[in-house]
């Protein structure tokens, strides 16, 4: 195998032998040599006995130490699956990129209760074998907005890492519940799955992971305002939580406690939408930005 020296390692293919270390946890000693991969990959593959270290297989938080030999056998992030005629919605595609306006009702991707008619059977649908889409980051079904998509490995390794140094700007509209009084917020707030349910997100003190949310009031009423929402950090569910925490959850997001009507008119799925999100484009290095119009059920609240 052919090899080369990167920092404190000497890399052959999937293997690495550490010529010296300082105790780091192997999970992040992983993603440190292998940009472009999140630790949450490397934990599932340590899990899954894809990792060893010296032939053995070990978990995440093990001291990586000097002349450790480390295996890695890759597995496909994203299975592949069947691609179906489901018409999409365009905002813009070249030999890197591809973005969607995603509807609300549509989910992301295969899941449990979604073999089919998911946006990225669409997306397979679309390409019609000329690219294998890969979706750098999701939308809940209930949200619509803009989503990214790319169509090869550089695109992917790009926009993936520009997510892990949060160099994406994504712009988030919504409908909450009350009056927010002041112009801007910024939440500071940890967030961590329900232990009653593992499907929810809360606020609370067994919540590790830090996560920031900044708003913008744009328009107020008696019952409720219009709201920007810039995510700092990328967590599940994050603005649907935070605003829930500071007490103005999303008009019709019952799972966090968001009103069914407002001033007297029901709404009938969560009013959140991926106005806009900006990077550096994968094959030019320009900084681009892309938006969706707001859905019709949301631009009233608007006065537009």
């Amino acid at each position: 195998m052919v090899q080369k020296k990167a920092g404190n390692v000497i890399m052959a293919e999937n293997e690495w032998c550490v010529e010296s270390a300082d105790g780091e946890r192997l999970d992040l000693f992983l993603v440190r040599h292998n940009p472009g991969y999140s630790r949450g990959y490397f934990q599932k593959l340590i899990k899954n006995a894809s990792v060893l270290v010296n032939g053995v297989v070990l978990t995440p938080h093990y001291a990586v130490r000097e002349n450790d030999m480390i295996t890695v056998r890759h597995e496909d992030r994203q299975p592949a699956c069947v691609g179906e005629d489901i018409s999409l919605d365009i905002i813009h595609e070249d030999d890197d990129i591809l973005l969607i306006n995603k509807p609300v009702g549509l989910v992301v991707h295969p899941a449990c209760g979604h073999a089919g008619g998911t946006l990225l059977n669409a997306l397979y649908g679309h390409a019609r074998g000329a690219f294998v889409p890969f979706l750098v980051h999701r939308l809940d079904k209930n949200t619509s907005g803009v989503i990214v998509t790319v169509k090869n490995e550089k695109a992917k390794k790009s926009l993936v890492a520009q997510f892990q140094k949060r160099a994406v700007k994504k712009v988030y509209r919504a409908l909450v519940k009350g009056v927010i009084i002041e112009q801007r917020v910024r939440i500071e707030a940890p967030i961590g799955r329900s232990q009653k349910d593992r499907k929810i997100m809360m606020v609370g003190p067994l919540a590790k992971k830090m996560a920031v949310t900044e708003l913008s009031v744009i328009r107020r009423d008696k019952d409720y305002s219009c709201i920007e929402a810039y995510p700092v950090t990328g967590r599940t569910h994050q603005i649907r939580c935070h605003l829930a925490y500071i007490g103005h959850p999303v008009a019709g997001d019952t799972v966090y406690g968001g009103p069914e009507e407002i001033a007297g008119i029901p709404v009938i799925r969560q009013l959140l939408h991926a106005y806009s999100i900006s990077f550096n484009h994968p094959g030019t290095g320009k900084r681009v930005e892309y938006g969706a119009p707001m859905p019709d059920d949301m631009k009233k609240w608007w006065g537009k």
